[in-house]
Formats: structure tokens, C-alpha cells, sequence
């Protein structure tokens, strides 16, 4: 299972770095400095409220409608858990 989970983060990385310069040459200004790209938000949380322990964000291209980036948070962490209980 960790062989198919580290591939398809390698494609997803791959898959967004295209897209994001795809959207770069679409954007077309001779200004390397300047251009602008669109992107639209969109996050969730596990359950409804502020309570959540994790939640997900992603970016997404509004001319092409392509993934840029994705990142999960949480308010856990199984390290920081293991190590406080060490004396």
C-alpha cells in the first residue's frame, strides 16, 4: 500500500506543477514579474462547526479549472502524542 500511496502523490505533484504552467502561459503578459493567475479556494472540515481536528484546502485554476495545490490540517499529531507520553 505504500509503494501505490507514494506514486500517486508523485502523479498528483507532477499533475499540479503542469497545471499551474499551463495557467502561467495562459496568462500570457511578456512580464514575467506581473502575471497574474485566477485561483479559487475551497476548504472543508471532517465535521460541521470549528471543532474539526482536520480539514482539507485545495486551489483550483478558474480558466481551466485544473488542481494547483491541495494541503490537509490537523490538530493532532501522532509524534507530538507518542513523545509526551515518553518520561
Amino acid at each position: 500500500m505504500k509503494n501505490t500511496a507514494e506514486a500517486a502523490e508523485t502523479v498528483q505533484i507532477e499533475s499540479m506543477a503542469k497545471a499551474g504552467n499551463e495557467e502561467y502561459q495562459l496568462a500570457g503578459d511578456d512580464d514575467l514579474e506581473l502575471r497574474d493567475i485566477d485561483v479559487s479556494l475551497d476548504g472543508s472540515r471532517l465535521t460541521r462547526g470549528h471543532s474539526s481536528l482536520i480539514a482539507a484546502t485545495s486551489v483550483i485554476q478558474c480558466v481551466t479549472g485544473k488542481l494547483l495545490d491541495t494541503c490537509t490540517h490537523s490538530k493532532v499529531c501522532k509524534s507530538c502524542d507518542h513523545w509526551n507520553t515518553k518520561d
